[in-house]
């Protein structure tokens, strides 16, 4: 039998719309039974195959409680609530890989990231949304993100504070015994000086020397006078003489005595009173600098003490996920139109199509031998 040679048709008629709308009222009833047919289906699948699910939201503020830590921003916290350590311990704590019925540990992992969306906004404010078929199940989740950025913040803090008191406390130890030292080098140099109170010290020197001066300045003229009914074998001028002898060594001792000093002697020699009292600032000063430091040190110390006994939580919740009483999912009515629509263009595409075959000539059995294949050299191929 052979196969009736196709009539073609002209490609450049294009057909108008009466003519697809005659088509197509010419086959309501396919088109209406088909359409029909995907609908029932899709009502069928929206309420047996497609399960309700459930919404639950948490809005809550970037951390910015803790004291060790700088200000966390949103787009911090989002990645923390993002981390592998925060989801696992959310998975182990919930069972959520029994509760889904998940054989491994990273299908949960990738069903709680499909069903979990972190949304950050301008101002700080982070937006936890959970969907899940169970409402009591989404709404633990979404509190259990918070639970664990707040500890995970808190643990972040503790660590921070611990670790700034430990270098604290050694601050602390090492101003301390240099404190020590410098006030160990301060007494030493009072001890072997004898400068206690450089001012007042220097104050009296130079009024001993003063007086020393006018005791001399008197002897002398005494012995002048002397002298003038006196000759030098006279005793009196003899000790005269002696006493202002001993009057110049003691002003010479007052002025420059290098010899060493007995402990308790605070008679300063005028001459190493300046040498002495520069020795004596520097020494007071590495004393007054180390106190200081050791009061700053000492300080720091202390809040840092408060930090670590303190456990503030740190996130700020606006508003905590509660159980949804009504489903959110699936749409159904969206789910029907969409059958509705799905059925009636394969209906059209179906109408159309067999049109089109039947002005082409071909029917469906040509079709059917046209898509068997063809024999090979040698083979008989049977006839209709």
């Amino acid at each position: 039998m052979h196969l009736k040679p196709p009539t073609y048709v002209d490609n450049a008629a294009v057909p108008e719309p009466r003519e697809v709308l005659a088509v197509l009222t010419q086959h309501w009833k396919v088109i209406a039974f088909v359409t029909a047919a995907f609908l029932f289906f899709g009502v069928a699948a929206s309420f047996l195959l497609v399960r309700p699910s459930y919404t639950s939201i948490v809005v809550f503020l970037s951390p910015h409680g803790s004291q060790t830590l700088k200000p966390i921003g949103s787009g911090l916290s989002a990645a923390m609530l993002n981390s592998p350590s925060l989801n696992d311990r959310i998975i182990q704590k919930l069972q959520l890989q029994t509760a889904w019925k998940l054989t491994t540990f990273a299908d949960a992992r990738e069903a709680l990231k499909s069903q979990v969306q972190i949304e950050v906004s301008t101002y700080d404010v982070v937006k936890i949304t959970v969907r899940d078929h169970n409402a009591r199940l989404a709404s633990d989740i979404a509190n259990e993100y918070l639970n664990g950025l707040n500890a995970l913040d808190t643990r972040l803090a503790e660590s921070d504070a611990a670790d700034r008191y430990g270098f604290l406390d050694r601050q602390a130890k090492q101003e301390n015994d240099e404190l020590r030292q410098a006030e160990d080098r301060l007494q030493e140099l009072q001890r072997r000086s004898g400068l206690i109170d450089p001012s007042r010290q220097t104050a009296q020197a130079i009024l001993n020397i003063s007086q020393l001066h006018a005791v001399i300045a008197a002897r002398a003229v005494d012995l002048q006078s002397m002298r003038r009914y006196a000759s030098d074998t006279n005793p009196g001028v003899i000790q005269l003489r002696a006493t202002i002898a001993q009057l110049e060594r003691q002003l010479s001792d007052r002025q420059n005595d290098a010899s060493p000093r007995a402990v308790g002697d605070i008679q300063i020699p005028a001459g190493n009173i300046a040498d002495l009292a520069l020795q004596h600032q520097r020494a007071l000063r590495e004393v007054t600098l180390h106190s200081n430091q050791s009061g700053q040190v000492m300080l720091q110390l202390a809040q840092a003490r408060m930090n670590l006994m303190r456990t503030a939580p740190a996130v700020l919740v606006i508003d905590r996920a509660i159980m949804a009483d009504y489903r959110s999912g699936p749409q159904r009515l969206l789910l029907w139109l969409a059958s509705c629509w799905a059925g009636f263009f394969t209906a059209c595409l179906y109408v159309f199509l067999g049109k089109a075959m039947a002005l082409s000539g071909y029917d469906a059995a040509s079709i059917r031998r046209l898509l068997r294949p063809k024999a090979g050299p040698g083979l008989n191929t049977p006839t209709a």
